[in-house]
């Protein structure tokens, strides 16, 4: 195994055991939550032919769906975020997902990308989801490194794109995730 799976593996039970660490590279941040959800986020509101991208937005906090419509809407994905006759929860759910990306198909043409992973952050529900849980208060830093990743972007003068494009690798466990300049 080389040291970037070691590293994220490592990192993974010392956040599971509530033991405190610092590491020089956040290996981890990019296979964890919110940075895999945020990147699917994006990834499928920019391309909403992404399977795998919608799989994960169907997991996210923003849905939640019960495993019953997880199934249906995964299995007929040219329907997003419609099925027939789903449970009142979900019913609601699904209306949730539909707006959420209605209106950040809109926005994304209005916010830089720093301010899209921002509201994400939070009209999401990946904020209080994670503060729901003490398990994953450790995660809150990783949005402050996402943030101003993205923000890093925005001043370069790049596009939202580009920072999925620099991000998506380390998502994929395919490279090391891109550090923060100085």
């Amino acid at each position: 195994m080389n040291a970037f799976r070691m590293q994220q593996k490592l990192e993974k039970y010392l956040r599971l055991a509530g033991i405190p660490y610092d590491a020089e590279n956040l290996r981890g941040l990019y296979n964890e939550s919110p940075a895999n959800d945020i990147y699917s986020i994006l990834q499928y509101a920019i391309n909403p032919g992404d399977i795998a991208a919608y799989a994960a937005v169907l997991r996210c906090p923003l849905a939640r769906f019960s495993q019953a419509t997880f199934l249906e809407l995964i299995t007929n994905p040219k329907e997003a975020f419609s099925i027939p006759n789903p449970s009142v929860r979900d019913a609601a759910l699904l209306e949730r997902a539909r707006a959420f990306f209605a209106e950040l198909r809109g926005a994304m043409y209005k916010m830089s990308t720093a301010e899209l992973v921002e509201h994400i952050w939070h009209k999401a529900g990946l904020r209080l989801d994670i503060l729901s849980r003490p398990d994953a208060h450790a995660f809150l830093e990783h949005f402050d490194y996402l943030f101003h990743l993205a923000a890093q972007i925005d001043k370069d003068g790049q596009t939202l794109s580009a920072f999925l494009a620099k991000i998506g690798p380390a998502i994929r466990g395919e490279k090391a995730g891109p550090e923060l300049e100085q």
